[in-house]
């Protein structure tokens, strides 16, 4: 039964019928113009906020030669002192009483 189904869908070829628009009826038209542009429009206002919000951001955000080393530059937060903190691995660290 399955076979006899797939077998007509696949053999079944659509009629032409005059519904359907052929040549320049199937063109987008103006309303598709009209889609694009609005889209062109929404990317140049999106691209134009987005670089005004790097620019803040970079401003906002301390330079190599300006940078207070006793804090941390994502966050703003005083950065923890080198010696307390714990070490990243471990496991590398020589076990204790090793050269």
């Amino acid at each position: 039964m399955i076979r006899g189904l797939l077998l007509a869908a696949a053999t079944a070829t659509p009629s032409p019928s005059s519904s359907t628009p052929s040549g320049e009826g199937a063109k987008a038209g103006p309303i598709g113009l009209a889609v694009i542009l609005l889209l062109c429009i929404a990317c140049y206002f999106l691209f134009k906020s987005m670089s005004k919000h790097l620019r803040t951001v970079r401003e906002k955000f301390p330079s190599g030669e300006h940078a207070d080393a006793s804090t941390s530059p994502l966050t703003g937060r005083p950065a923890p002192p080198a010696g307390d903190a714990p070490p990243a691995n471990p496991a590398a660290q020589p076990p204790p009483g090793a050269a």
